[in-house]
This record gives C-alpha cells, structure tokens and sequence, in this order.
C-alpha cells in the first residue's frame, strides 16, 4: 500500500495549502489531483523519481483513491501527524479562527502546523504543487534523517525499524520473506514474517482455485466475449500446489490459532467469516 516515503510530507504540505482556503476540504482534494497531474506531465524528473510508485499513474488525476486515503493512518501511526483526526478535522483545526488582524495571520498559521504536524515537516516548497513537483519522490537527506528517526522512534521492534537501522539496500524481492535484508531481523520479528508468509501461500492457492472455477461457470453458462485459457489457469493452480509441496516444512506443527494470536493483538476487528474461512481453507 506505502512504495512512496515522500507522500509523508506531500500530504501534510498540501494541508498546509488548504488550510487557509474558504472550502478546505474541497481544496485539499483538487490540491491533491493537481499534484497528480503535474507529477505526469513534468518530464524534467526522472521516471523512477515520478512515475513509479505514482497514485493515480495510470486513471490520472480522476483516480478514485487519493494519496491521502492510504497515507492518513501512516502520517498517524509514526507522529507525523501530531493530533491524532480524519482529514476533516484536522484542517479544521488548523483553519484561521476570526478576530485576528493580517499582521497575525501568518504567525497563527505557523503556530497551528506546528502543534499538529511533527515540525519536521517543514514549510510547503515555493511553487509546491502547481508549478513545482520539487524533485519528484526522491527524498532529500535531511528528510531521509526525519524519516528514519520518526520510524525508529514510533516503529521500535518492527522490520520497518530494523530495515532502516541496518541501512542496507534492498534487492528486487516481491516479498520480504526472501529479501535478504530482512533475514537478519530479530528472532520476533521474523517470527511474524514466517506467519506473513504461511497466511500468503495458503491464501494463494484459494485465490487460483476461485479463478479456475470462475472460469469453468463462465464457459458453461455460454459467455464468450473474455477469451479463456484453461490450461493458463490450471498451470497456475499446479505451481502453487508445487510451491506448497517445496516448502512443507514451513507448516510443520503449525497452528492457525497461533497465527491468529498474532494477528488479533494488533487488529481485533478481523471479521469472524474471514477468520473462518481461512481456517477451513487451510
């Protein structure tokens, strides 16, 4: 859901922006689709500093997920955000209060973003986001610095935590259970990664079969307008079953309830139908 670090400070910026607007909220998301916009059309940043990792890349900027969507509980968890609130009220708080002359606008204003967002966040880049994407989503170092010491201070124990402490460069893994990096985790923590990676292989293999019988009702009831290559399917449903058979031995003396202590004692709102499912899927 996070590939880009540098939205941590976009969002709070475009806040700031939005903030002294009549129609806050209508602000912070038109604010939002431009950024979007311009990060597509300035071509004198580089494409992994741009493109890559972009919301809206593809659907442009009338995406339906905006950035702040998936970064607002972040900016919460890691103390970016001071005062804990939906976007919402979070602008409200930081709106001008009537009753203070011009001289004092831009005084309060700096008072209210400091006391709501960690002052690292800094002061919003001249330009910032019509005419400037500002480097794009290349962070600079000493907003690489806030950054680690943000994680390492609200994310202690975690392979975040320990990613960033080791400062290694992390290959071009597709999961973190075969990034050598985070091999060298504590014994906790990769305790919780090995669980990661029994819930997405057996999970795998729910998700093939749902494609396959999908597949099978759809020919049946005589649709045609999607081609469909059953073999394609089925090759995909036989990998993973040889996936599972190769790494049998993370399953040994396993047990869901042990998976699902783990998971409950940092989220207890799983719903019980999922639970179940998985349970008898397994």
């Amino acid at each position: 859901l996070h590939t880009r670090a540098r939205y941590l400070l976009f969002i709070p910026w475009l806040a700031q922006i939005a903030a002294s607007k009549k129609d806050q909220l209508g602000w912070f998301e038109w604010l939002e689709r431009e950024m979007i916009a311009r990060f597509l059309e300035d071509g004198t940043v580089p494409d992994d500093d741009r493109i890559s990792g972009l919301i809206g890349n593809r659907a442009g900027p009338q995406v339906k997920q905006l950035p702040s969507t998936a970064y607002w509980t972040a900016l919460d968890a890691w103390g970016v955000l001071s005062l804990p609130g939906s976007v919402a009220e979070t602008l409200d708080r930081m709106r001008m209060r009537p009753g203070r002359s011009n001289s004092d606008d831009a005084d309060e204003l700096a008072e209210r973003h400091v006391s709501i967002w960690d002052p690292g966040v800094g002061d919003v880049p001249e330009g910032f986001p019509s005419d400037t994407i500002d480097g794009g989503f290349r962070l600079k170092p000493h907003e690489a610095s806030w950054l680690r010491e943000r994680w390492l201070r609200t994310a202690g124990g975690s392979m975040l935590a320990h990613l960033v402490t080791e400062g290694q460069h992390l290959s071009d893994a597709w999961a973190p259970w075969v990034e050598p990096a985070c091999r060298s985790a504590d014994a906790s923590i990769l305790a919780v990664m090995d669980e990661a990676e029994r819930f997405s292989l057996a999970l795998g293999g729910a998700r093939s079969l749902y494609q396959l019988r999908l597949a099978e009702e759809y020919v049946a009831h005589g649709f045609d307008r999607v081609d469909v290559d059953f073999d394609e399917v089925r090759a995909e449903l036989d990998a993973w079953a040889d996936e599972v058979s190769a790494r049998a031995e993370l399953f040994d003396g396993w047990e869901p309830a042990e998976f699902w202590a783990c998971v409950l004692s940092e989220n207890t709102r799983i719903d019980p139908l999922s639970r179940r499912f998985f349970d008898v899927w397994f």
